[in-house]
């Protein structure tokens, strides 16, 4: 897998202030009902207690927007299907995992990607297990 993914916009936070600014810069950005979007989880100061860049990315190149690329050449993933619903019960279940030892995380890149029809897929950066 290789993505190529435009950034719309990036914030830098906490999970401290997660809850109140990840909706809140989903709610400023203006983008299509109908196509995918992502949103990225990189830059980790430390693990789940430091900061980390969010950023809100589309697939669609977005004129004078230096890409990123996602390369699983270069990193190792663990999926979580959820919805939007659920969304923030399914990381509370990521976290758990992570805290029981169940989860290798790299605090590397993570990524969610949002189908249209409420479908999201969630990417945790894992150690490879070889």
């Amino acid at each position: 897998m290789s993505l190529k993914l435009y950034p719309v916009k990036t914030i830098r936070l906490t999970n401290k202030t997660a809850e109140q600014d990840i909706p809140t810069l989903w709610q400023s950005v203006s983008l299509s009902e109908n196509e995918i979007v992502y949103g990225i989880y990189n830059n980790y100061e430390s693990d789940h207690n430091g900061e980390y860049d969010f950023t809100i990315a589309v697939e669609k190149e977005v004129s004078g927007v230096t890409p990123m690329e996602i390369n699983d050449d270069f990193y190792w993933f663990e999926s979580f299907t959820t919805n939007r619903e659920l969304l923030a019960d399914t990381w509370k279940t990521i976290w758990n995992k992570s805290k029981q030892g169940l989860l290798k995380r790299t605090y590397s890149l993570d990524f969610e990607k949002h189908y249209p029809d409420g479908k999201v897929e969630i990417n945790i950066s894992i150690q490879p297990h070889c």
